[in-house]
């Protein structure tokens, strides 16, 4: 993803390098698989869920001015 803004530039590569386990996006896949399968608007709500989770971190660091999350520096720290 590229951007005019230096800072969206880091924060996005950022998000990308810190990635988790992924277990909410699967969750969704699995419910899914089992209730009539995957299609498209499985990936876009697997997508919105993890979305939503990181800005949940995200709001976190900031209301708690966290500069570090689990051993490495929070996107509030930049």
């Amino acid at each position: 993803m590229k951007s005019k803004v230096p800072l969206l530039g880091i924060i996005t590569n950022y998000i990308y390098r810190r990635k988790g386990k992924q277990v909410r996006p699967m969750l969704v896949y699995l419910s899914a698989g089992l209730n009539g399968g995957i299609t498209s608007s499985t990936q876009v709500g697997a997508g919105m869920i993890e979305l939503l989770h990181t800005a949940t971190l995200i709001h976190d660091d900031v209301v708690d001015e966290a500069y570090e999350r689990r051993g490495s520096f929070s996107i509030n720290a930049l």
